[in-house]
């Protein structure tokens, strides 16, 4: 009996950690399209791999899987508590600090990952990344925008844009960049820069932890806050 009583709270343990597992993984039949993507995910939620968990843990994170290819990524960000708030004159809106996290898998390696700076405003609840700190990126009632830019080992400047549309939690992928032109040759004139993109959509599941509102939506306290 008494080694059944010391073995109470490893199991107890042990059941906590199989329910957080429980509620982050995702029911891989029931996306709108199959993606390897998903079983990779979840088997990193379960090894408790700590780069998606500190993710998805969030107060509020999304994450998408790209259709029929081994590849996810995550959405991130926490609300900033009333304390975090600068106090603005009359007229203005009070503001905060924040955090956009974004990270994207390949194969079950972590293939990008990026932070977008910027404010918080009390009034709407919308974010908006600072001008020209790295990745720019929007939060609104309706949709979230992250982009940013990067080199290829072409040394092609690639511009990516994500779309998230928090009802129908669909996602749209943009890769867009400009081919090389050609230099004039004696037999031929110069060649300009072509344009070219490429495109993924698919769906997202959505976390979020329990949050709760101030009555007075004027209020530092507009944002939700965790209990």
């Amino acid at each position: 009996m008494r080694i059944l009583w010391a073995a109470l709270p490893i199991l107890f343990l042990s059941s906590l950690a199989i329910a957080q597992e429980k509620h982050y993984t995702v029911n891989c039949g029931k996306l709108e399209s199959p993606s390897p993507g998903c079983k990779s995910y979840n088997d990193m939620v379960t090894k408790n791999d700590s780069d998606v968990l500190s993710q998805v843990t969030a107060d509020e994170s999304f994450v998408c899987f790209r259709p029929a290819d081994d590849v996810f990524f995550v959405l991130s960000y926490r609300f900033p508590g009333p304390a975090a708030f600068t106090i603005k004159t009359a007229g203005e809106v009070n503001q905060a600090r924040g955090l956009i996290f974004y990270g994207r898998f390949k194969e079950g390696q972590r293939e990008e990952s990026k932070l977008a700076v910027g404010t918080w405003l009390s009034d709407t609840g919308m974010f908006m990344a600072a001008p020209k700190t790295g990745p720019s990126a929007t939060v609104i009632e309706s949709e979230i925008t992250y982009s940013y830019d990067y080199q290829n080992v072409k040394n092609n400047t690639i511009y990516y844009t994500l779309r998230i549309r928090k009802s129908t939690l669909r996602f749209a992928e943009n890769f867009s960049w400009i081919e090389p032109g050609k230099p004039k040759t004696v037999k031929a004139p110069a060649q300009p820069g072509v344009p070219d993109s490429m495109d993924f959509s698919g769906y997202c599941s959505e976390f979020k932890q329990t949050p709760e509102i101030t009555e007075d939506p004027k209020s530092n306290d507009a944002l939700p806050q965790k209990k």
